[in-house]
């Protein structure tokens, strides 16, 4: 019975003779970005209070919405957050910076007039 590797064997010996394998090396450029910018997140982030950093049931506790809602927010772009590895951390101040910039809270017209005390309910 033959090996099924024995057929790479003269590639990989004729790789290692030609030299590096370019790919090899962007993945390698590609890690040092990586590396280089989470290094520069961290010591941004030691100022902060590690306390605000929600995971994505709190947010959606804090939001009274389901964590799939959540979920769905954060692939659209509307809750920003903090992603390392499969981890997803949302940074609370952020979030309701971005919900309170972009996003307005619609009451009916009747709950405005009711605040002013213009009109009343008679029941």
């Amino acid at each position: 019975m033959q090996n099924h590797l024995s057929g790479r064997a003269p590639q990989l010996e004729q790789q290692q003779m030609e030299g590096p394998d370019p790919n090899l090396e962007a993945v390698a450029v590609q890690i040092e970005k990586t590396r280089l910018a989470l290094t520069k997140m961290v010591t941004s982030l030691n100022g902060l209070d590690q306390s605000q950093f929600l995971v994505k049931w709190q947010v959606a506790q804090r939001l009274q919405k389901t964590t799939r809602t959540v979920e769905l927010w954060t692939r659209r772009g509307i809750l920003p957050c903090l992603k390392i590895g499969r981890s997803v951390l949302y940074f609370w101040p952020d979030v309701e910076k971005q919900l309170r910039d972009n996003f307005t809270l619609n009451r009916p017209s009747s709950y405005a007039a009711d605040k002013k005390g213009t009109t009343t309910k008679k029941g």
